[in-house]
């Protein structure tokens, strides 16, 4: 994992930041965490050393007794979402991702909770994946898995059910998840 903050309590990097993501890329280093002094600035220069930057959106959808909403796609849990469209602003994109993978309806659109930043292969390059994350609610409904989009299941589970779930997903999504807390 490659960690970009902008913590005071550790030492700033001062080398060069493709160089690193490089590595990281080859696998020649597993985790690493980089401090930067300007974090912005920073973020810049490691997108730039990816193939292709996508910008999606996606939602955290609880129902008004606390049900939450999740997704299976390609055998793990994950939460809806998907890429922002050209000229559409991040919270229609989070909206209608939600609607188009799950079929859910009647969805209020909450606050930004937290952005995630991750990369993986696609057509045998690393591409660097920023997605921005909303609180919704919904009524407690059917929903249908959006089978074009690999998802081979859409429901809604109790908290309960929860620690199972975060057994079988992605690290971002238990980020997304706890700040939803």
């Amino acid at each position: 994992m490659l960690v970009l903050t902008n913590n005071p309590n550790i030492p700033f990097f001062n080398g060069e930041l493709a160089h690193v993501v490089h590595e990281f890329e080859n696998g020649n280093i597993e985790e690493t965490i980089l401090n930067l002094a300007d974090l912005d600035a920073g973020l810049e220069r490691v997108k730039a050393c990816y193939h292709q930057v996508i910008f999606a959106a996606g939602g955290l959808v609880r129902t008004p007794e606390g049900k939450l909403l999740c997704i299976n796609r390609l055998g793990r849990w994950d939460l809806p979402k998907g890429k922002v469209e050209p000229g559409e602003t991040m919270d229609l994109a989070a909206l209608r991702e939600v609607e188009e993978e799950t079929g859910l309806r009647h969805i209020t659109l909450g606050p930004l909770l937290i952005n995630t930043l991750h990369t993986y292969p696609l057509k045998g390059k690393q591409v660097f994946k920023e997605t921005h994350w909303y609180a919704m609610t919904a009524p407690e409904q059917p929903l249908t898995a959006q089978t074009e989009e690999d998802i081979t299941q859409a429901l809604w589970i109790t908290p309960n059910e929860l620690p199972e779930i975060l057994q079988d997903t992605y690290g971002n999504i238990k980020l997304v998840i706890e700040a939803g807390r």
